[in-house]
């Protein structure tokens, strides 16, 4: 606050009036300006208590309800009511501070008539009225007083530990001051993400946001592959980042159409930059395959956004001529099926011709069965992860109640030391060897 401001305040003190009339007529059409200007200086004063007052998503405390956030909405999506799907039963948000922390948050509406489900938050939609039109991806809010409770989620939109609810006492309203970034992407460079030996390789992790130059695209599928057992679109390319790294993305649906609809109008476009935000991973092979994690996933293909065309510039810098020629982008895929890879792109041999084979290469025989080697077993033990055969082995171990001696394991042991540095589990795969 000004210091002469504060000297005018000081003379509504009793030592002021001992000064002649002149100054106090003067000192009352100051004090009267000087009261105007004392409620402006005490609305700032307000605004920059209430400034100080805001907590950001990395400080918020389990134990303390009374605290204001100011954050950007990243995401936003609905879920239909059970009885009336035109109806919203509940809001699902992404949000994030200026420190591009994301939180996921959680809002129910039900009526009156209704019985309150067992959920994160309930509350009745008369008393969410007054701010549901703020509700909108992009929109900057403050909040005051919301609830917070812990992410128990499996499946996790945010790698926060916590999630947000709003309850009737919470305070929504706009703000004018921008929060964050606009899009709030958390891009992950590809070799950063590493393969967990624990993990079974069955199973995707979430959220990963990742950005890359489309190196090639597979020809798109029609699967059965979901839970209601209708055909849905499968999309499949390979992405590469800055490091060079390329890594595997699978959409599903109305993500597969997008980027369908994107090969259909830019044919001939090879420079492509994809992001795929909020999506799952997992590995396979040694490979890392990003999907859509449901219907939260955000997909952007060369728009025109500055992550974008920062990333593609310099992706394009350090190309030359004969790199960049391999790149077909999402255009006609240049990437065949399995079978026109195996009867066109691989030469026949025969079986005389196979020892003059000096470099590792696939070959196709044409033969004719001759007869199976019935003495062999049909079957074999195979990794589960890797599909190689498994061997079993006898260790000992110090026994587990800390008596003397040792207790002997048999375990199973694969071919790979990836697999082995994690539970090795078989099943069994049928073998057939046969004479040609």
């Amino acid at each position: 606050m000004d210091v002469s401001v504060m000297s005018f305040i000081n003379l509504s003190t009793p030592e002021t009036f001992d000064i002649d009339v002149t100054i106090i007529d003067l000192i009352y059409t100051i004090s009267i300006s000087i009261s105007n200007k004392t409620f402006d200086v005490r609305i700032e004063m307000a605004n920059e208590m209430e400034q100080a007052a805001i907590t950001l998503l990395n400080n918020v405390d389990l134990n303390v309800d009374d605290y204001t956030i100011r954050i950007r909405i990243v995401r936003l999506w609905t879920r239909p009511s059970f009885n009336n799907p035109r109806k919203v039963y509940c809001y699902d948000m992404i949000f994030m501070d200026q420190e591009v922390f994301l939180v996921a948050i959680h809002i129910i509406f039900y009526y009156v008539s209704n019985v309150a489900p067992k959920c994160r938050l309930s509350f009745y939609k008369k008393n969410t009225t007054a701010y549901e039109h703020l509700l909108k991806e992009n929109q900057c809010l403050t909040i005051r007083n919301p609830s917070l409770g812990e992410n128990r989620q499996k499946v996790k939109y945010v790698h926060s530990l916590f999630k947000i609810n709003l309850n009737e006492t919470t305070i929504v309203e706009q703000s004018a001051e921008p929060v964050g970034a606009e899009w709030g992407f958390d891009f992950s460079p590809f070799e950063s993400v590493v393969e967990d030996p624990d993990n079974d390789g069955k199973s995707f992790k979430s959220p990963i946001d990742v950005i890359g130059f489309v190196v090639k695209c597979l020809p798109s599928e029609e699967k059965t592959e979901n839970n209601n057992g209708k055909d849905e679109k499968k999309a499949t390319f390979i992405l590469e980042d800055l490091q060079h790294q390329q890594i595997y993305v699978t959409l599903w649906g109305v993500y597969a159409d997008q980027i369908i609809e994107f090969q259909r109008k830019h044919k001939d476009e090879k420079n492509v930059v994809v992001v795929v935000q909020f999506g799952k991973y997992r590995f396979w092979g040694g490979n890392l395959f990003v999907s859509n994690l449901y219907t939260v996933t955000r997909v952007f293909i060369n728009t025109e956004i500055p992550e974008i065309l920062e990333f593609k510039r310099s992706f394009l810098a350090q190309l030359n001529t004969s790199t960049s020629s391999g790149y077909s982008g999402l255009s006609s895929p240049v990437m065949k099926s399995m079978a026109e890879e195996f009867l066109s792109d691989i030469s026949f041999s025969t079986i005389g011709a196979l020892s003059g084979i000096s470099e590792e290469k696939f070959v196709i025989i044409l033969g004719t069965i001759k007869s199976f080697a019935s003495e062999d077993s049909w079957f074999y033990n195979a990794c589960k992860t890797c599909n190689k055969k498994v061997f079993t082995n006898t260790i000992s171990k110090a026994k587990e109640d800390g008596s003397e001696g040792y207790d002997e394991l048999t375990v199973l042991e694969c071919q790979t030391d990836r697999c082995n540095k994690r539970t090795v589990v078989s099943v069994p795969r049928i073998k057939l060897p046969i004479r040609v």
